[in-house]
């Protein structure tokens, strides 16, 4: 891996738990909509432009219905800091630094959904609405393609630590298992040194890194010494730091 090269990676961070279940089913599978934590994407207020009819009040519980069923997967990316190193990221959603940070190639996660027609792209930070209102006439297929990038493709700008790069499943059966196959896609798993079940004395890590071969597992380090500059670190098993160089951060 050549963490030198930023912007070829993609991250996404998880429980230890769930890093178990990924790396089984060789599957990153698609989240619903309304089990989001923003809370202007998980409810929304659905409304019918005009004097509608009959007709169209049945098509606005079917836009309810199919907007309840949209697959969605967030994943973090290189921007203002390096996808790996978001302290908030580590906190919300990798068990409080006791999770990890899996590290995908993006290109051939960009290839996957683009095989399998899924909308993706990175998210803007703007102001994101937390109503849908359906136009006077329109058909809600058509309305929630031609609409997939205002109504899944931005959030408020208090969402932007973030760095979301997204994908979009708008015919998603969440029956099965569906999402993005990861198992030639992981090329790495960060674990937080303040993880209480480091990567590498933590039995059901261990078996489970097995499972993936040859893909490394990394410590991330950050240095904040009294009289030191902040720095990531990423540290392999044998304690080599893997950055040519230090990525400068401030808090």
């Amino acid at each position: 891996m050549d963490f030198s090269n930023l912007n070829i990676y993609l991250y996404h961070y998880t429980s230890l738990e769930s890093l178990i279940k990924i790396v089984k089913s060789g599957i990153l599978k698609f989240g619903e909509l309304p089990r989001l934590n923003d809370i202007t994407e998980s409810v929304k207020e659905f409304y019918i432009e005009g004097n509608p009819k009959l007709v169209e009040w049945n098509n606005l519980k079917l836009l309810r219905q199919r907007f309840n069923s949209i697959g969605q997967i967030s994943l973090s990316q290189d921007g203002l800091y390096p996808g790996y190193a978001l302290h908030a990221m580590w906190g919300h959603y990798a068990n409080c630094g006791d999770g990890c940070c899996i590290v995908f190639n993006k290109s051939r996660i960009i290839e996957d959904a683009e095989i399998k027609g899924y909308k993706h792209r990175s998210v803007i930070y703007d102001n994101a609405n937390d109503t849908i209102s359906l136009p006077h006439g329109d058909i809600v297929d058509d309305y929630l393609s031609s609409q997939c990038e205002t109504l899944f493709f931005h959030k408020r700008l208090e969402w932007e630590h973030e760095q979301e790069y997204r994908l979009i499943n708008l015919n998603c059966d969440h029956s099965v298992l569906n999402g993005i196959q990861i198992s030639k896609t992981i090329e790495a798993v960060i674990f937080h040194t303040n993880c209480m079940k480091r990567a590498f004395t933590c039995c059901a890590v261990q078996n489970c890194i097995k499972e993936m071969g040859k893909t490394p597992a990394l410590e991330y380090h950050y240095s904040s010494m009294w009289g030191d500059e902040q720095k990531n670190m990423l540290i392999d098993s044998n304690g080599n730091n893997l950055l040519d160089k230090h990525f400068e951060i401030s808090i």
